[in-house]
């Protein structure tokens, strides 16, 4: 499963607003016409995609309402938006349309990693028990914390660990 880049989650965004389920801008030039939301979610996508930007400076005259709304977005953020540091996020409201944007990311990503880790911990806890393996030679091999990693393996407590961390328990116990 690749890594989810906010580029990515703003195209699947757009992608799932449209009729057509598309990123051609000529199309959505269209159907931004009677849906603001969309029109905002484009041209946030713009900021963050040298691809589609480039497309659009080139056919501008084609896309106006889509040109207008990016000149528009550039400018609102023309801080350091590349970053997405926190920094940045919270010198944003949380009425801003990035900072909205941002956040169901960041939540997408979350929802993501605990299906994830809760797929890995089953692995875990099949593998720990074929090769017989203890929790303590799980923490003290790979140097984790003694208590979030009891809590993760014993509790199926899944906040308590990385999805990096339980990656590494995960492989550690295969090349066992």
């Amino acid at each position: 499963m690749r890594e989810l880049k906010f580029t990515h989650f703003l195209e699947n965004y757009v992608k799932s607003m449209t009729e057509e389920n598309t990123l051609s801008l000529f199309k959505l030039e269209q159907e931004v016409e009677t849906n603001e939301r969309l029109l905002t979610l484009v041209s946030l996508l713009l900021l963050f995609s040298d691809q589609k930007r480039k497309t659009l400076e080139k056919h501008k005259k084609a896309l106006k309402n889509l040109y207008r709304k990016y000149r528009e977005t550039s400018k609102k953020y023309e801080k350091n938006y590349n970053s997405l540091g926190e920094v940045f996020l919270k010198d944003l409201n949380e009425f801003d349309d990035l900072y909205k944007a941002f956040h169901s990311y960041k939540s997408k990503l979350g929802k993501r990693d605990s299906r994830l880790k809760e797929i890995y911990h089953k692995k875990i806890i099949t593998l720990k028990k074929e090769k017989k393996i203890t929790n303590y030679k799980i923490y003290n091999s790979l140097n984790l914390n003694t208590g979030n990693t009891n809590d993760f393996l014993k509790n199926k407590k899944l906040s308590k660990l990385s999805l990096k961390n339980t990656k590494l328990i995960y492989n550690f116990l295969l090349n066992i």
